[in-house]
């Protein structure tokens, strides 16, 4: 009877092989498009404008640069500023002497092979935090998670909205790695003069030594004025799966302020970045 049952099965799982179908889907893949990743900065040497074609979702390809297009950025004074290709990366630089200015506006104007685009920002007033501090907490700790937090002040000076980027650096190194990392936030909720009481960053107990602050450490806030429009944009990106980065296989539900393509254009002002030396 053992063996009547094992020739069943066998017998009923070849039947059920035999049925088997095999089925090729054929996905249709988003037509390419021109992204953007464009900054206008009030310090020499960081503005830019990156262009590149982007990849369908289930391309392994790399994405397709763009280093034959005319880029210029002009302001509302009038002044036309000619970004130049640098390398073949889709990388445009602007003349070495440029600084974007506080208070002005910016349009992005470029013509490529088989299209043009076009995008508009405008720089916000600089702001920089104070009592910028890096404590560890423990297990115990009513407040905070088990590791460190990164912490600072930043006083709201108008009473209309600001908004704001922050970056993180130990010794030098850059923090933020992938879009999930993006650090953005508002004073919304703030009165002018008032201050905000924020926590910026935070590393877990349990990271790698190497990826987490270590006693004397210097980790360094820069926080960076953006547009509102530039806070939903940041937001929505580091809420959405990415696959290789804006130039990578493409993002679903991310705003864009390109005419004629994706991607962004932003003017952004610095402040002056922000020390302090970890201490156990």
């Amino acid at each position: 009877m053992k063996n009547l049952s094992i020739l069943l099965i066998s017998a009923f799982v070849i039947l059920l092989s035999s049925c088997t179908k095999v089925v090729d889907l054929k996905l249709n893949e988003p037509e390419s498009k021109v992204a953007v990743d464009g900054l206008i900065s009030n310090r020499a040497g960081e503005s830019f404008i990156k262009l590149a074609y982007t990849k369908g979702y289930l391309s392994s390809d790399e994405p397709e640069t763009i280093i034959d297009a005319q880029v210029s950025v002009r302001d509302n004074g009038g002044n036309l500023i000619l970004f130049t290709a640098s390398g073949n990366e889709g990388l445009y630089l602007p003349p070495a002497d440029f600084v974007g200015e506080v208070g002005k506006t910016y349009t992005l104007d470029v013509q490529y092979e088989g299209g043009s685009l076009s995008a508009e920002s405008t720089m916000n007033d600089t702001v920089s935090g104070n009592n910028v501090n890096v404590i560890k907490a423990d297990i115990t700790d009513p407040y905070f998670e088990a590791g460190y937090h990164l912490l600072a002040t930043i006083k709201k000076y108008k009473d209309e909205d600001s908004f704001y980027k922050g970056e993180i650096f130990i010794n030098g190194v850059k923090q933020m790695t992938t879009a999930s990392d993006i650090v953005a936030f508002d004073d919304r909720m703030f009165e002018a003069s008032e201050e905000l009481e924020a926590r910026l960053y935070y590393w877990a107990e349990t990271s790698e030594d190497d990826e987490k602050p270590q006693m004397g450490d210097v980790v360094t806030l820069q926080l960076i004025s953006i547009s509102e429009e530039t806070y939903e944009y940041l937001s929505a990106l580091s809420e959405t799966p990415m696959q290789g980065g804006l130039f990578g296989k493409t993002p679903a539900n991310v705003p864009t302020n390109i005419k004629g393509g994706l991607g962004w254009f932003q003017a952004s002002s610095y402040g002056s970045p922000k020390h302090s030396i970890v201490m156990e």
